[in-house]
């Protein structure tokens, strides 16, 4: 008994990609599987570092540690669009209440609270020399406190201490409350006691 091979459904298993047309081929049955592939790569083969940042597609990587998480926004105070040209009183108006938005949330007490603890966690990276990972799961672990608004009444850098600490001990990091004693300048018992 033959079977007809025509009948067989190609599993496309062998696929060509075409760099040109931004097309993926199957090289069995030559079905166009996908159209117009997305290029994540540079805008251009660079030879210097300076160039390949300036023709990379992203801005700075997104991180807990920071206030804004790296997502920061810039609104200029000239009333003038990207060609130059002066903007309408109608957008003006417009741009004028998102700058004061802008300025508004970026003043904000949870954001400024946001700011002084990354900064003393920085302060205790450099101090102890922390892995990356750690200095991340400790912001994640900070924003939950505040989260769960458990920062009222409390110092805020104390609750960062016990929070490294929390986070050293999640990623089996090998250090002691001593260590962040000696980093922070806040006493053993009152990190124990948060």
């Amino acid at each position: 008994m033959e079977q007809n091979i025509s009948a067989i459904p190609c599993r496309h298993f062998f696929k060509i990609t075409d760099a040109i047309t931004g097309e993926i081929v199957c090289g069995n049955c030559a079905e166009v599987l996908s159209e117009k592939i997305i290029d994540f790569g540079p805008e251009n083969q660079s030879q210097s570092m300076d160039d390949y940042q300036n023709n990379a597609r992203t801005g700075q990587k997104i991180s807990l540690k920071m206030a804004d998480m790296g997502l920061s926004t810039t609104i200029q105070s000239q009333n003038r669009d990207s060609s130059g040209k002066i903007l309408s009183v109608k957008n003006k108006q417009s741009f004028h209440r998102l700058r004061m938005w802008d300025r508004n949330s970026k003043s904000a007490l949870t954001k400024q609270s946001f700011i002084k603890a990354f900064t003393f966690l920085d302060g205790i990276r450099s101090k102890l020399a922390l892995p990356e990972h750690v200095v991340e799961k400790s912001a994640y672990l900070f924003r939950k406190v505040e989260q769960k608004k458990l920062l009222a009444g409390r110092s805020n850098l104390t609750i960062l201490c016990a929070v490294v600490y929390m986070a050293w001990r999640g990623t089996d990091t090998p250090r002691t409350l001593t260590d962040i004693e000696n980093a922070a300048g806040i006493k053993k018992k009152v990190i124990q006691r948060t």
